[in-house]
């Protein structure tokens, strides 16, 4: 995987849309009908988040946002997506406080109970919220999706960093995310902002 900073002053040129590879895309998710994210178990190491036979459209209790003719599907084909729960959960690193394996197998619904692993996790962001891949249903609505909460900061007696969900018609941010076709090579930088990396056939 890997992520696009900002590109919408720049957009790719031709040679690096040729690097990117076209593939399957998970787009499952757990059943919350009988399973409550909440208060779940579920950690990175897991990928009941988004890999699942269940689409998403259950809506059993009617509600407000239940009765769009949008098909669901468990998989896509597609050169653009963006980042599921768990690389969120994976992009956690090591840190001085704990090691990596004490956030790998703690809760994603849980993690603002932690802050050695939101702090030390590359793809958490302290101003945004950011949406993930993967659908998040209820049995009133349709149109929930999982995102990354981040830390309101200055005293809030509340901090977040977790995986929620909310409904699609709020604004959050998206991170657009990308596979590599297997010939492209690095060929110079550090993966840093300062040195990015550059790439190659």
């Amino acid at each position: 995987m890997f992520l696009l900073d900002d590109w919408s002053q720049v957009g790719l040129k031709q040679n690096a849309r040729d690097m990117i590879e076209e593939v399957v895309w998970n787009t499952g998710t757990l059943n919350l009908e009988t399973f409550n994210y909440a208060t779940s178990n579920i950690t990175p190491l897991e990928y009941q988040w988004e890999r699942s036979d269940f689409t998403g459209k259950q809506c059993s209790q009617g509600g407000n946002y239940c009765n769009d003719e949008v098909e669901r599907k468990t998989i896509w084909e597609g050169k653009v997506g963006l980042m599921y729960p768990s690389d969120y959960g994976y992009a956690v690193g090591l840190s001085s406080k704990t090691d990596r394996n004490t956030c790998l197998y703690n809760s994603l619904a849980l993690w603002k109970n932690w802050n050695y692993c939101y702090d030390n996790d590359w793809l958490f962001n302290s101003r945004y919220y950011q949406w993930t891949m993967t659908p998040a249903p209820y049995s009133t609505t349709s149109n929930s999706v999982f995102y990354i909460e981040y830390d309101r900061g200055g005293g809030d007696p509340n901090p977040r960093a977790s995986v929620t969900s909310s409904n699609t018609y709020y604004s959050k941010v998206v991170r657009p995310v990308v596979y590599l076709k297997s010939s492209v090579k690095i060929t110079g930088g550090t993966g840093t902002s300062e040195e990015p990396y550059t790439l190659s056939f």
